[in-house]
């Protein structure tokens, strides 16, 4: 199913700690993979679409490529939304076709849920919750996180498993494999959670996690992963050693796999892989992933753990006001020389911009963008892309009063260029979040992407970065509006008195700083 995310000594430390990290963590996609590409072109990331794959905004044909799935022959059909995968293959001249020769995939985290973040509207909204799996901090996005169910594991036809944890929907104890990218915190933002077992079976439950290597004795070492965590490895089984030249040693990056015990804290392994991503030299390649250890565009930063220089992107950046920094889900794009991806273009992937709405105008046969109305009267222009991942949404055919849920970037023309489209069954609260363009302490109204929100001086409520509440003329007093720089949120709430539901009326309920 699908459900539908400094100063110098800091920059410093954050480089360092995300070199570390993806040394230890597999923060490029954890394929085993000792030298990517060399010819033609590769790309790296999440599938958002098929009809052959799609990947990077680019529909690569399937027909004659090879598929690696988690270290084991496959087909197309073991793919799903949300994967994370490498291409390899050519591209074609126009850019958004291309066919693939070989497709790799392995996930990035298999075990148990444990310590579940219930679902809170004072904590992000309602729209992100987090998780542990064997010590790494997991996070789902309630707008962009796929959540599917194994077919092989005998789930129970009808089994629920989504973001809220309904019926038998995400909870702890569940076990679930993740993809999805880290951040230089070491998150793993969830592209994709699936289901394999309701309740995690110690003895007979497959667990796999990436780290490295130390206090080797024998067959039994500590695997180093995130935050300085670490789980014990029992390899006195003797599992499949695969990539290891030297076999097991100090300081080897590698894949576990086993069975896992959570009173002990460790891993009887089946299987141990090396672990080795490097870009080899290739005319293009398309990585996509989260910002870390940026310190400006010529300075060598990582994306999904691989070196990137954008000193050559300044005329690139898509959309063309974007300021790159830590923490941003952006693909870049270039030739990789001496194993540094030397990216011609950045495109952001995520996009900061958010409405929720309803479909005024669908888009009509061979135009790219349609409208949507958050308050009556008044609608924003939505610009659909080769890269726009839509979810829920069969055919990618709209039709007016459907309500989406859209994610993006603001474009030049005032409207949105959306990343990603979720439809949902159901009108939910209208929410428009964007740089603020006209609103203060006297106002009795906010405009946000064009879209103005009357402000009622009784019940709309005005938020901090940190869901506190302020007065409307804190809210703009403290600088904390800018008009053109900050973020900010509204929501029009559908049901305003708990009782029955309503249609949004225009009036903000919540105007939420965002950033």
């Amino acid at each position: 199913m699908i459900a539908t995310t400094r100063n110098y000594l800091y920059r410093s430390v954050v480089t360092l700690v995300t070199a570390v990290f993806v040394a230890a963590c597999g923060g490029s996609s954890g394929l085993g993979l000792a030298g990517i590409g060399g010819s033609g072109f590769v790309a790296s990331g999440s599938i958002s679409g098929f009809g052959s794959v799609i990947v990077n905004g680019v529909k690569f044909d399937t027909s004659s490529a090879t598929f690696d799935i988690d270290g084991a022959p496959g087909t197309q059909n073991d793919l799903s939304i949300g994967m994370r995968v490498f291409v390899d293959g050519v591209i074609n001249n126009d850019g958004a076709s291309g066919t693939a020769t070989h497709i790799r995939y392995s996930m990035d985290l298999q075990g148990p849920v444990t310590m579940l973040s219930n679902i809170d509207p004072l904590i992000n909204n309602g729209e992100t919750r987090t998780f542990k799996a064997l010590g790494v901090t997991v996070e789902v996005n309630l707008i962009s996180t796929h959540f599917e169910i194994s077919n092989a594991m005998n789930i129970p036809a009808g089994t629920t498993f989504d973001f809220y944890g309904t019926a038998e929907g995400l909870k702890n104890n569940n076990h679930v494999v993740v993809n999805g990218f880290f951040d230089e915190q070491g998150v793993l933002h969830a592209d994709r959670i699936e289901l394999r077992r309701i309740i995690f079976d110690a003895p007979t439950s497959t667990i796999s996690i990436k780290g490295r290597i130390s206090a080797l004795n024998n067959t039994i070492f500590n695997l180093n992963i995130i935050n300085n965590t670490s789980i014990k490895v029992d390899a006195t089984a003797s599992p499949v050693i695969e990539g290891l030249t030297n076999g097991l040693e100090n300081g080897a990056f590698v894949e576990v796999k086993g069975v896992f015990d959570p009173v002990t804290n460790t891993i009887t392994a089946s299987k141990i892989k090396a672990e080795n991503n490097v870009l080899n030299n290739n005319s293009k390649a398309s990585i996509e992933g989260i910002v870390s250890g940026f310190n400006g565009l010529a300075k060598n930063f990582m994306v999904d753990g691989f070196t990137v220089d954008a000193s050559g992107a300044g005329a690139n950046l898509l959309p063309a006001n974007i300021t790159l920094r830590n923490g941003l889900r952006v693909e870049v794009e270039g030739p990789v020389i001496n194993g540094v991806l030397q990216a011609t273009t950045v495109r952001m992937r995520a996009g900061e911009a958010k409405v929720h709405a309803s479909v005024l105008n669908s888009p009509l046969a061979g135009n790219d963008s349609f409208t949507v109305e958050p308050v009556s009267g008044q609608a924003i222009t939505i610009t659909t892309t080769q890269s726009t991942e839509y979810n829920n949404v069969p055919g990618k055919v709209l039709t007016a009063g459907d309500f989406l849920r859209i994610r993006g970037f603001e474009n030049a023309a005032g409207g949105v260029t959306a990343t990603r489209i979720t439809k949902r069954t159901t009108n939910e609260d209208v929410i428009v979040e964007g740089a603020v363009t006209a609103g203060n302490a006297n106002s009795t109204n906010i405009t946000v992407l064009g879209i103005t929100m009357n402000i009622d001086a009784n019940t709309t409520q005005f938020k901090d970065i940190n869901n506190g509440i302020l007065t409307q003329q804190q809210f703009f007093d403290a600088g904390h509006a800018l008009t053109g720089i900050s973020r900010v949120k509204l929501r029009d709430r559908i049901n305003n008195s708990g009782g029955a539901s309503t249609p949004p009326d225009g009036i903000a309920d919540d105007i939420e700083l965002e950033n």
